[in-house]
């Protein structure tokens, strides 16, 4: 994603969420920009992502009124000021939801139980099924026990 810098551009626009008519912003980019389709889709990947430079403010409020035309934001910034990325937070599981985990995993373990008994009474595909859903339970919730 290469965006051209001129020494007298002094504002930068950055798209910060394309909002819901994804086709129409991707259409905008290929204008402003004169790019391929596939290349202006890379502008869509990460947010905020940075445009292009304009020299004058007005050029730069400009496009990104376009941009809010297809219920996007974009916003724009001095040159020499980037905007950073948003900061990422980690999801902690509540307390509710741990216990739910662990009862669930309780049910798991019971489940292999379940399928091991089936399996001596020769029925093959409950045994096979359970067994596959209580490996499921274990794995994706001890997963998000571990988090």
């Amino acid at each position: 994603m290469q965006v051209r810098h001129s020494r007298e551009a002094r504002f930068a626009v950055y798209l910060v969420d394309p909002g819901p008519n994804r086709p129409g912003v991707l259409v905008l980019l290929e204008e402003v920009l004169g790019l391929r389709q596939d290349a202006a889709a890379e502008f869509l990947r990460e947010f905020p992502s940075l445009i292009t430079f304009l020299e004058t403010e007005g050029a730069a409020r400009n496009l990104a009124d376009r941009f809010r035309d297809f219920d996007a934001v974009a916003v724009v910034r001095p040159a020499d000021k980037p905007l950073a990325p948003a900061p990422v937070e980690e999801v902690q599981l509540l307390p509710a939801q741990r216990v739910i985990s662990i009862l669930l995993m309780f049910l798991g373990v019971i489940q292999v139980g379940v399928s091991f008994l089936w399996l001596q009474q020769r029925y093959y595909a409950a045994s096979l099924f359970g067994f596959i859903l209580a490996v499921y339970e274990l794995v994706y919730f001890g997963l998000r026990l571990r988090r």
